[in-house]
């Protein structure tokens, strides 16, 4: 399936990470510096990084599907489905969850990304099968109430409305993928476009739940003050009486290859003109080595990460061209890198502005 290929490329990133973290604590004394890793009989994988110095942990649930499985006319339906996560079980009811963590004094969100979606909590560490409890109980007994669907759907749309439609950047963003890639699922944005957002159901949800929101397509990681044989055993109890289910096999939806560079324009109101590059290169996925992909990485860092990169320095201090902007890549699937800079205007600014988008073609 197209998703696990991906948590491939992800998992990877996640245990780099987490190597990262631990390297320092071993150390100090404060780790084992190993991440822990075992899959239970119903195919969830287990990831494990204990850490002392503080006494708190972090409990993390990935699943290995975003909004690039989406099929047309339901496009955005990945993170639709993530605000209706929190929006009762058969034991809870709307909200309680985080009802539950704030009371314990802890913290908890949830992502969308275009090949992921994530929920996670922090909190004290002897509250961490509170939090398995609880979010064992969602991946299995999830109901999606229509009057709170209707009621979410809502809030769905201002935050397209004020994230989208209203920000020209993010416009201008939603435009270079949809220019870059024009057949495979990184086509449209990840909020999905507001035809689509219009138009959900209740049922596009519930089947969303079934074919997706099982253990054998998610990944549980936990990072804090615990025991790995303590965390594994928890989620045995608690994740390992979910029964796992057959997933269904995606139709391939592979890029075309692109011939040649690929230009838009986009002309709304904007205080600044606005340019964005971006460039298809190797992934963990694409990439015969995983180096490449990491060293793509630093290279877009070292260009346009942040305030003393190289493209800032160049063209904000020096060559006073452009407003500071940053640049991203991705080490997961095949998406630009998009460094991106708006050029500096002197005078008064036009209250209507332009945005030009550029994707090269890379080996």
């Amino acid at each position: 399936m197209q998703t696990r290929r991906y948590l491939a490329a992800l998992l990877p990133v996640v245990l780099s990470s987490l190597a990262l973290i631990a390297a320092p604590m071993a150390a100090a004394g404060k780790t084992s510096a190993a991440v822990h890793e075992t899959t239970l009989d119903n195919g969830l994988k287990v990831l494990v990084l204990p850490d002392e110095r503080a006494p708190v942990v972090t409990h993390q649930i990935w699943y290995k599907v975003g909004s690039v499985d989406e099929p047309g006319g339901i496009t955005g339906i990945a993170h639709m489905f993530e605000h209706m996560m929190f929006k009762g079980t058969e034991n809870l009811g709307p909200g309680e969850f985080s009802d539950i963590i704030a009371r314990l004094g802890g913290e908890e969100n949830a992502f969308t990304g275009r090949d992921f979606t994530g929920y996670y909590q922090t909190l004290s560490a002897d509250e961490l099968e509170t939090v398995m409890r609880w979010e064992a109980d969602r991946m299995a007994n999830l109901e999606i109430d229509p009057e709170e669907f209707a009621r979410e759907k809502e809030v769905v749309k201002e935050e397209w409305r004020s994230r989208v439609r209203d920000n020209p950047n993010a416009r201008l963003n939603q435009l270079l993928y949809a220019t870059a890639f024009t057949s495979s699922g990184y086509h449209h944005p990840v909020i999905g476009w507001k035809t689509d957002i219009d138009a959900y159901t209740v049922e596009d949800l519930q089947r969303w739940y079934r074919e997706h929101y099982a253990p054998n397509n998610a990944t549980l990681i936990v990072v804090g003050d615990v025991e790995p044989e303590a965390v594994v055993e928890l989620a045995e109890r608690h994740y390992g009486t979910i029964e796992r289910r057959d997933l269904p096999p995606a139709k391939p939806r592979e890029e075309m290859e692109q011939h040649g560079l690929k230009r838009a324009h986009l002309s709304i109101p904007a205080k600044l003109p606005h340019v964005t590059m971006g460039y298809k290169v190797p992934s963990l996925v694409t990439a015969e080595e995983s180096r490449t992909a990491y060293a793509l990485a630093v290279v877009s860092g070292i260009l346009a990460g942040d305030s003393g990169a190289r493209l800032n320095n160049d063209l904000v201090r020096a060559g006073k061209l452009s407003a500071p902007r940053q640049g991203t890549t991705s080490t997961r699937g095949k998406r630009p890198c998009s460094p991106s800079m708006p050029p500096r205007v002197t005078g008064n600014p036009s209250t209507k502005s332009s945005g030009s988008c550029a994707t090269r073609s890379s080996g």
